[in-house]
């Protein structure tokens, strides 16, 4: 044999000999603990999720303050707190069996999500309980706190839904609901009036003439609603919606008024320049309230919902069935029509704008 296969041969056996020794000294540290169940993701409310462990763990912590823990047994309870943050975050919660024994679990918790349009002020009726809902979205909690009990406001996924106890008759007051969500605060103005009373109706006729229907604001059959009952039609009522976030008076088509003279009367909205008419009762016109110290009162305005046509006249319509879509002929046409009312100068009506 050659020398230099003898040598290589050397080698090789030296080789195996140090791999061999290099395995036999080597241990890989294994934990005492082992993690059965872990909820490790947060939505950005936070709230309280659970790690539960096997072995015998004698402490648990988190690497940030977010996040608290406490042990008992072997279960790892964990309190996220509120993400005020748009981004993410995560941690870490370290267990220990000992000194020299751990193991770690990866926390994570989303970003917050918040859009809200807070009005300036909101002006509600003082007659019966009335809600508002105002629309948020939302993955952490608005915090609403009234300034006043007789505000109550709660929160779902999809609104900020705020309830009013009734005041007494012809009575103004204010209060305000703030908001915080962290994220971002706000405060709304609450204004509770009274609107009811002596109103007019007026505009013009089809033929320029001009015409004034003298008439109730009053509450409705539940309390809570309006109806513009007017003086000279026996038996009519004009079902009435008093927009919160607008204040402003609605008038819908399609709705039924009651009787007169062996008729059933029903709103109707109409086009004059294009000679359409709606009875569909998705379909309204807004009046904003405006006041001076000595008159409240609203321009019925389009409300731009009516396929583009131009809603400009409202019209009680007669049938002689108890059917909208029947109407044939009509009981009164207010073209341009303004309802307006005397109100005390002491207590003029607030404008939100």
């Amino acid at each position: 044999m050659r020398i230099k296969d003898i040598f290589l041969g050397i080698l090789a056996c030296g080789a195996f000999v140090f791999a061999s020794c290099s395995d036999d000294d080597f241990t890989e540290s294994q934990s005492a603990l082992n993690v059965v169940s872990a909820e490790t993701s947060f939505a950005a409310a936070g709230g309280e999720k659970y790690i539960n462990v096997a072995g015998p763990i004698v402490s648990a912590y988190s690497k940030h303050p977010w996040l608290t823990v406490s042990l008992t047994g072997s279960t790892i309870t964990m309190n996220a707190s509120v993400n005020g943050d748009s981004q993410s975050r995560n941690t870490i919660v370290v267990m220990k069996a000992s000194e020299t024994d751990s193991i770690v679990v990866n926390v994570s918790q989303l970003g917050a999500r918040y859009e809200f349009t807070a009005p300036e002020r909101l002006c509600v009726l003082s007659h019966g309980v009335s809600e508002v809902k105002l629309p948020i979205l939302h993955t952490i909690p608005a915090n609403p706190v009234p300034s006043a009990s007789w505000i109550k406001v709660r929160e779902t996924e999809d609104y900020l839904i705020f309830t009013f106890d009734a005041a007494q008759p012809g009575e103004t007051r204010t209060a305000y609901v703030d908001i915080d969500a962290k994220i971002q605060r706000d405060r709304i103005e609450i204004v509770q009036y009274d609107i009811r009373g002596s109103y007019t109706l007026a505009g013009k006729t089809l033929r320029g003439a001009n015409i004034a229907l003298n008439g109730e604001l009053k509450a409705g059959g539940n309390g809570s609603k309006l109806v513009f009952a007017p003086a000279d039609y026996e038996g009519v009522e004009v079902p009435v919606e008093f927009v919160a976030d607008k204040n402003a008076l609605r008038f819908y088509g399609g709705q039924y008024c009651g009787t007169n003279a062996g008729y059933y009367i029903y709103t109707v909205l109409a086009d004059t320049k294009l000679n359409k008419q709606t009875y569909d009762s998705s379909y309204f016109m807004d009046g904003v309230l405006s006041s001076t110290s000595a008159e409240n009162s609203c321009t019925i305005e389009d409300a731009g919902s009516w396929e583009g046509r131009v809603i400009n006249m409202f019209r009680l319509g007669k049938s002689a069935t108890e059917n909208a879509a029947n109407v044939r002929t009509s009981l009164v046409d207010i073209v341009d029509p303004k309802l307006y009312s005397t109100v005390s100068a002491a207590k003029p009506i607030e404008t939100v704008k």
